[in-house]
């Protein structure tokens, strides 16, 4: 495959396709070496999750779910089971997450720290969700 201008590679995309976020860096580029980022972004870990909120305009608390089970503290968070980030703490030496998990007309405080794995999305209330999110 030849190499394109940017314009031109804008201009061949499928608006089906879209929203898309292309993130462009110096260098060449070659065909397989771009990964198009879906909306809504994923995390891989708390940590980046925290470092996003706390860089955009959004202010803590804020809602998250991973795709994933999360063991911790003896108890099992299932995947899509919806958490709010409180605050980051200092929990028995480790820099966490206090996050509230709903259980059962309950409020339980979970203590994750920012090294736990995802995939992590961000959750708004108001924001429509596809069958695949």
């Amino acid at each position: 495959m030849e190499p394109v201008p940017l314009q031109d590679f804008v201009r061949a995309l499928d608006p089906a396709s879209l929203p898309r976020v292309l993130r462009v860096c110096s260098g060449v580029y070659f065909e397989g070496y771009f990964t198009p980022l879906n909306t809504p972004q994923s995390y891989e870990t708390l940590e980046e999750l925290v470092s996003a909120t706390t860089q955009s305009s959004k202010q803590l608390p804020t809602c998250f779910m991973s795709t994933h089970r999360i063991v911790t503290e003896g108890r099992v968070v299932t995947e899509d089971q919806l958490l709010m980030l409180e605050a980051v703490v200092m929990h028995l030496g480790i820099r966490s997450a206090r996050c509230v998990l709903g259980m059962e007309g309950q409020q339980v405080i979970l203590h994750l720290p920012l090294s736990q794995k995802g995939p992590f999305w961000t959750w708004e209330p108001s924001a429509p969700r596809t069958l695949l999110q």
